[in-house]
């Protein structure tokens, strides 16, 4: 009787780490997953997994609508960076990229013992609490099929009459509301400066 008890305990802790709803685990089943840092039409993207790394379940909250829910799982992972710092990210990826157990994966596996962590592609730069540059998304880097994960189609861009400067240091920058410098990538100065450049056409 003892015998018995004890064997349904150690199946109920074989089964306990594959527990979605408890906040289990679920493995990647395709190579180049995004994670996303939100489940909307404009994101940013955080990683790019491969099969079969592993995330961790985490509760999505009562914000969320039912079709959010029934398409992505709220995840994260950890690890250590070659200097020994620990590393804790957050994110989203589509249910239908990952599986519940190892050995549903039905894409090449790699040595799960010696996976290297995902490539950390970029984390949101600091806008300013009233900031939000709308050209600031990654997202249009990592179109599906190649990535999988994201938004098949993509929104039009959003479209700004910023004017951008070049500090005295090569900093870019445009002014907010308030006439506070906010600095963005470089890009946006250079490509400004092409428009202005640019011949007029003439008809």
């Amino acid at each position: 009787m003892r015998a018995g008890l004890y064997f349904i305990l150690a199946i109920i802790q074989l089964l306990k780490p594959y527990t979605v709803a408890g906040q289990g685990f679920v493995y990647v089943n395709t190579a180049n997953l995004i994670l996303r840092d939100r489940p909307d039409r404009e994101y940013m993207v955080f990683a790019i997994l491969q099969a079969p790394f592993r995330l961790k379940v985490e509760k999505q909250g009562a914000d969320y609508s039912k079709a959010v829910k029934d398409r992505f799982y709220c995840v994260s992972y950890t690890y250590h960076d070659p200097y020994g710092i620990g590393h804790y990210t957050r994110g989203w990826v589509e249910k239908k990229y990952t599986v519940t157990h190892l050995s549903a994966i039905a894409t090449k596996q790699v040595d799960t013992n010696s996976s290297p962590p995902p490539q950390e592609i970029r984390l949101i730069s600091y806008m300013g609490a009233d900031e939000e540059d709308p050209n600031d998304w990654n997202y249009r880097q990592f179109p599906y099929p190649k990535y999988k994960g994201g938004e098949k189609q993509f929104p039009k861009p959003a479209s700004t009459s910023r004017a951008y400067h070049l500090g005295a240091r090569g900093g870019c920058y445009y002014l907010s509301k308030t006439g506070r410098k906010v600095y963005v990538d470089s890009k946006f100065c250079k490509e400004a400066e092409k428009k202005r450049k640019k011949p007029a056409i003439r008809k």
